[in-house]
């Protein structure tokens, strides 16, 4: 009997934790923005994900420097590059990833959550040459707890599509015939410091 409780306790408190970091996600206005730069963000996340895999990816990259910096948390945006990193090298058996940023001044992207056209002229491509994402759960890979991995709370996605989301952007999955991408499309910021 007393066995029998304290798993229904156990299993009660992870539930409870599930919620609270959800709640937290949705929650995240804790961090004030400033004016980050995308390449310093990408850098730091490729350097703190290198070291939890023990620099056994291979990240090669083409940054486009005219990007200017963006009204953004740079902890918020790091922690998203980080779980989209995570992701797609938990999903990459070669650990090869290339990552891409450019600027088009042009750039228009439907949102199909939001049915709206939102001018979203940065651009960062995280591809990897991995199979992608299970087609079973890849309509729901942003909600939360949707997952294939067996030690993953399936929050790393939700809590990138989200932020992206609040500030502006918009994060896309693609397949492609080399493998597979995170696109982020975020806004041009035209707020001046003072």
């Amino acid at each position: 009997k007393q066995k029998l409780i304290d798993i229904i306790s156990e299993e009660g408190n992870t539930i409870k934790n599930y919620l609270n970091k959800v709640s937290n996600i949705y929650d995240s206005n804790i961090y004030d923005k400033e004016f980050v730069n995308i390449h310093v963000c990408l850098n730091e996340a490729i350097e703190r994900v290198s070291k939890n895999f023990y620099n056994k990816i291979n990240i090669n990259s083409n940054f486009d420097p005219s990007i200017p910096s963006i009204a953004f948390s740079k902890v918020q945006l790091i922690e998203c590059l980080i779980n989209i990193l995570n992701n797609a090298i938990e999903t990459n058996k070669d650990n090869k990833i290339f990552i891409t940023t450019k600027i088009n001044h042009d750039m228009y992207v439907r949102s199909e959550d939001l049915q709206k056209v939102l001018k979203l002229p940065i651009h960062i491509k995280i591809l990897d040459y991995g199979a992608g994402v299970d087609e079973k759960i890849e309509q729901f890979m942003f909600y939360p707890f949707v997952t294939n991995k067996t030690n993953s709370d399936g929050l790393g996605l939700t809590y990138a599509n989200i932020i992206i989301s609040k500030n502006g952007g918009y994060l896309k999955y693609e397949k492609e015939k080399e493998g597979t991408a995170f696109n982020i499309f975020l806004p041009l910021n035209n707020l001046r410091s003072s």
